[in-house]
């Protein structure tokens, strides 16, 4: 029955996949491999398997058991419902079978009467971002007050990097001037590129496309959508929810522009006329995929708001990553590491270029505790703060699988950039530890993490809801073991179980604790306020008792209050500050016309004393003239004026394993 609920269909009614296992049949199928009595390496499969190895990793990350006390998950006495949703030996998700894999989770859940953490390791850059689309929608429809036992976490992408991956342009058009956003490509034989525009409130635009060799569509208004077809490609811009076939949905104030087939070299550009601003979200399939010699990027990126679908989702806990190993030994005795870029002081540039004098101008090594570079960055497209909390994602060791050791095709295991270890010979099993355990980086890893301190909060009190389940995660939080540089990229801080724990029980039986202002913080949800007012920023106030001990809590709410400067003078507005749990405060801004080249500085204080240390971020037009003020001569500077375009590249010595897919995919976020 459960086969034919939520197994995958064809046109007739005919189920052609959704085998569903019960520990039992597992547990035999295992027994049968282990004792010899079925053989795969005949080629026939004796069980379902991963060949890929990022589901049996993630999956040991939250709740394995270990091998011999090595490696257990954060949650190791925890039962676990695994769900495959690749097909075949492809990393590509397609969002219907992602859903039903979902609704499955919470059907068993509901059929044992246990509670449920669903983690979602995998994401998409496609989309609206602001949590519209109807299958981020019916994902998060399962969790809420209403839904005691239930929670879902989400890896929040690998976005972040403007170098490695500039697939997101935050601009502001003002009428008179044309914006072009340029976009990259060596061409293509076949593949497209998907760019998805979303327009802030209060923009009026219109949107067009112009290749290397001029203007392909000219820009066309709300409601309405063009193309240009040739022999080789076809392109088009659909504008609008209310047309045929549109993807955009209701909710939405996008357009999508498209061009796909065999297409010139050449830099191509997104261009919008109007008044208003616009975020970009760039995705290449085929030739023009992330990762491949002819991917397509947009010459400049920003970090800002490249959080990934389905963590977009207001109601979706969002994970984000911290380095946790900056080293590490192979099985075969290699020492291994990595190098990632280095930014300007602004973080939207790469480093200048290395010079004789210094040489590593363009990298650095990891250091332990950092924000992992390709973190993805909030807040949303709708200002919504994100990631909600970061985890440990690079480098975790956890449970390799055993059709995914190094050197089998798709393995994310697999690495041809292994570096010799001490014997000089070349060895591929860079990335694997021992003969049970691998190596692997990215938010896949840290979400998991997360995924297993809610499984112990659900241990504790299994009524917990989504709303509670977050708020304790965050009361939990201790502050980031090296200080992150961007904290659009790193929500209010570090996950911590014992944290996370001592909160619940103070939310069950609360008691005055007073804050200690050393011991505790203020975090931004943006690195820059939005000068047009389209999106609040929003600071997340974390109190902490004397030694960081406890939750400062059940004091009257009228001791603390949150202060606003603009340009060193209070702000004169009303301001809320709202408790979300122990700990836990925060207020939202929306700054009034007028303010941009300003400064706001954030804070708060506990009987009229300052309880933080204040944080003051620029106000302006976009985020390249927060970051770039003396380049802000015209309106449509920001973006095609600076920079050569990705550079520098990445020392490293792991394979990209990310892969574009098309608005009906999704894909894992393991790099």
């Amino acid at each position: 029955d459960l086969e034919q609920k939520y197994g995958v269909k064809d046109d007739s009614g005919k189920l052609t996949g959704g085998a569903v296992f019960s520990k039992a049949m597992i547990d035999r199928l295992l027994t049968r491999i282990e004792s010899g009595a079925c053989v795969e390496k005949s080629g026939t499969p004796c069980a379902p398997s991963d060949e890929i190895g990022h589901g049996t990793h993630v999956a040991g990350i939250a709740a394995s058991r270990g091998v011999g006390g090595r490696y257990p998950g954060v949650a190791p006495s925890a039962d676990i419902v695994f769900v495959r949703v690749t097909r075949g030996q492809s990393d590509g998700i397609e969002n219907d079978d992602l859903v039903r894999a979902v609704q499955f989770m919470f059907d068993r859940a509901d059929s044992e009467k246990r509670p449920m953490v669903v983690n979602l390791s995998l994401g998409s850059d496609f989309g609206p971002h602001d949590g519209t689309f109807l299958w981020e929608s019916v994902i998060a429809s399962h969790v809420g007050p209403n839904f005691p036992g239930r929670a879902i976490v989400a890896a929040a992408g690998n976005s972040g990097s403007i170098i490695e991956t500039p697939i997101h342009q935050s601009v502001r058009v003002t009428r008179g001037a044309t914006m072009r956003v340029p976009i990259r490509t060596r061409g293509a034989e076949s593949g497209s590129v998907q760019v998805w525009v979303r327009l802030r409130d209060g923009a009026d635009l219109k949107i067009g496309l112009d290749g290397p060799d001029g203007v392909w569509i000219d820009p066309v208004a709300e409601g309405h959508q063009n193309g240009k077809n040739t022999d080789d490609y076809n392109a088009g811009v659909i504008y609008g929810a209310g047309l045929d076939k549109s993807p955009i949905p209701a909710a939405s104030r996008s357009a999508v522009v498209v061009w796909a087939g065999k297409w010139p070299d050449g830099t191509y550009a997104v261009t919008l006329d109007g008044n208003g601003m616009a975020d970009l979200y760039l995705q290449g399939l085929g030739d023009a995929a992330i990762g491949g010699e002819m991917q397509a990027l947009f010459v400049n990126g920003v970090r800002e708001g490249t959080i990934n679908l389905p963590a977009t989702h207001p109601s979706i806990i969002g994970v984000g990553c911290t380095v946790n190993r900056p080293r590490w030994t192979s099985i075969g005795g290699a020492t291994v590491g990595l190098r990632v870029p280095l930014l300007d002081g602004p973080g939207g540039q790469p480093a200048p270029r290395p010079t004789a004098a210094d040489p590593s101008a363009t990298s650095r090594a990891l250091n332990d505790g950092e924000m992992c570079w390709f973190s993805s960055a909030g807040p949303t497209a709708a200002g919504v703060p994100k990631p909600e909390i970061a985890a440990p994602g690079a480098l975790v060791i956890s449970a390799l699988s055993r059709a995914a050791k190094p050197g089998a095709a798709g393995s994310v295991f697999t690495n041809p950039s292994c570096p010799p270890p001490s014997s000089g010979r070349k060895d591929v099993r860079c990335l694997q530890i021992d003969d049970t355990h691998g190596i692997a980086v990215g938010t896949s890893m840290s979400s998991p993490v997360v995924a297993g301190v809610v499984a112990l909060l659900l241990q504790k009190d299994p009524t917990l809801t989504q709303d509670k389940i977050l708020a304790l995660l965050q009361a939990g939080a201790h502050r980031f073991r090296y200080p992150p540089p961007f904290e659009d990229q790193s929500g209010p801080g570090e996950v911590d179980a014992v944290g996370a724990l001592d909160a619940l029980e103070q939310m069950k039986s609360p008691s005055l604790q007073i804050p200690q202002a050393k011991e505790c913080w203020i975090t931004l949800s943006s690195d820059y306020v939005p000068a047009d007012g389209s999106t609040s920023v929003t600071a997340i106030v974390e109190l902490r008792t004397e030694g960081g001990l406890h939750r400062a809590d059940f004091f009257d709410k009228d001791r603390l209050a949150p202060t606003l400067l603009v340009d060193g003078a209070a702000f004169d507005g009303a301001l809320t500050m709202t408790r979300r749990g122990p700990g836990v405060w925060l207020f939202a801004w929306r700054p009034p016309p007028g303010l941009g080249g300003s400064r706001a500085t954030f804070g708060a204080t506990f009987d009229g004393v300052p309880i933080v240390a204040t944080r003051t971020i620029p106000i302006a037009s976009d985020p390249w003239t927060s970051a770039y003020p003396s380049h802000a001569s015209g309106s449509h500077c920001g973006v095609s004026g600076l920079g050569t375009g990705p550079g520098g590249g990445v020392g490293v010595l792991l394979i990209v394993l990310t892969m574009a897919l098309s608005r009906s995919r999704v894909r894992r976020l393991g790099r």
